[in-house]
């Protein structure tokens, strides 16, 4: 059932896990123009890293040429997949999200990639991204959520990993 976000806090992120993964899979936002986002805490959710700087690809795969690229610093978190504009129906997103060093004391960095189609035009995208997380501090929260409208997570299945 539709939730307004999926979430792991410090009952799941201890101390002995060095390095976070989520694969989703058929993700599909409840919003109009959807994007799964992420953001991150280092106080179990009391507040979120405001920095985020990336550098994002976005590929049809039915021309090979990029459509467009993300270069600078978004505030709140970033998105991880866009899979639904205004005339598409819900289509599913499917990727992974990695998070490395998230217990060591310099900045964090995360690749994310992800694939979908595109339901009006039937295209295929590929997604990745690169992000520096501005925080020397302990992640011990994940949340994933509809980044762009605030909406629901409609449907979707969401594996969690943590590596020691």
């Amino acid at each position: 059932s539709a939730v307004s976000q999926v979430a792991i806090d410090s009952s799941v992120i201890t101390s002995d896990i060095k390095h976070l993964e989520v694969r989703f899979g058929d993700f599909t936002p409840s919003t109009t123009h959807g994007h799964l986002g992420f953001s991150t805490s280092t106080n179990n959710g009391s507040s979120f890293n405001t920095q985020y700087y990336t550098r994002a690809y976005f590929n049809t795969f039915n021309t090979g040429t990029p459509s467009w690229t993300i270069d600078g610093n978004v505030s709140g978190g970033f998105m991880l997949d866009d899979v639904k504009g205004t005339l598409d129906t819900l289509t599913g997103g499917n990727g992974i999200l990695q998070i490395m060093n998230i217990q060591g004391s310099g900045t964090k960095f995360a690749t994310t990639s992800s694939f979908t189609r595109n339901s009006h035009n039937s295209n295929w995208y590929g997604y990745f991204a690169h992000t520096r997380i501005d925080t020397t501090g302990t992640i011990n929260y994940l949340k994933l959520f509809d980044f762009v409208e605030s909406g629901n997570l409609q449907t979707g299945k969401f594996d969690f990993y943590g590596y020691k």
